[in-house]
């Protein structure tokens, strides 16, 4: 239903409807004047895929987190933690943030897009906010132990493929500890290989290293701390 502009009457100040030549409740000449219409605030759009896409973009990162910290995309913790990047996050999501004041403030009609600054700016400083997450996990997780260098093992001779001996970067205090379980004979065998911290936390060692053979199964372990061996296992010398 349209809405009929109206004339306002100089007297009383009431408007009437714009075919009377009279005031209907004071009687007064009316004008041929219709009354401004206000202009209607400009209302920031809200987007109803923001919070799916907020939840998409969390989800992303807690699985590249996960593949991090299972081995395979491994190598990318230097880059995802380093701090330029949160950094660089930061400033754009500064910039964005000031393009959306400056629209909010100047009453600018918005662009009809998938994506509106607001949106934009809630994206972006929701990824400095996961960076920054990244940025305190590495900080209160243990680092991983690194391999420097594998030499080649001799084989055992029954066909069980490559094996190699390899050399792990430690820090002082560090030790070597053995996982045991017990296999289909209820017979205890080694599962794993931990390197301990001082301060009690721990990272698990890999099984395998990849080589031009191939993957190789590692047999020995030789934790190197201060370019020297340690022979501390389980906590005592070999």
């Amino acid at each position: 239903m349209q809405t009929q502009n109206q004339i306002l009457c100089p007297r009383c100040q009431q408007p009437n409807l714009p075919f009377l030549a009279a005031c209907a409740h004071c009687g007064e000449p009316l004008a041929s004047r219709a009354l401004p219409r206000p202009a209607e605030p400009t209302v920031p759009r809200a987007s109803p895929d923001l919070a799916p896409l907020i939840w998409a973009m969390v989800c992303f990162f807690l699985a590249l987190w996960g593949l991090v910290v299972a081995g395979p995309l491994q190598g990318m913790l230097g880059v995802m933690t380093h701090p330029y990047l949160l950094i660089a996050a930061a400033v754009v999501s500064c910039i964005l943030t000031g393009l959306y004041l400056a629209e909010r403030f100047s009453n600018q009609a918005l662009p009809h897009s998938l994506l509106s600054t607001r949106d934009i700016m809630a994206l972006s400083w929701t990824a400095a906010a996961l960076l920054g997450a990244g940025q305190l996990v590495k900080t209160v997780v243990p680092n991983m132990p690194t391999i420097t260098r594998y030499e080649m093992a001799s084989s055992s001779g029954s066909g069980d493929g490559c094996r190699v001996e390899v050399f792990i970067k430690g820090q002082p205090g560090d030790e070597l500890w053995r996982l045991t379980g017990l296999n289909r004979q209820s017979e205890k065998e080694v599962v794993g290989i931990i390197v301990r911290r001082p301060g009690g936390g721990s990272a698990r060692l890999p099984t395998t290293e990849h080589t031009p053979q191939g993957d190789c199964a590692i047999v020995k372990y030789h934790l190197m701390i201060n370019g020297k061996e340690s022979d501390s296992v389980d906590g005592a010398g070999q």
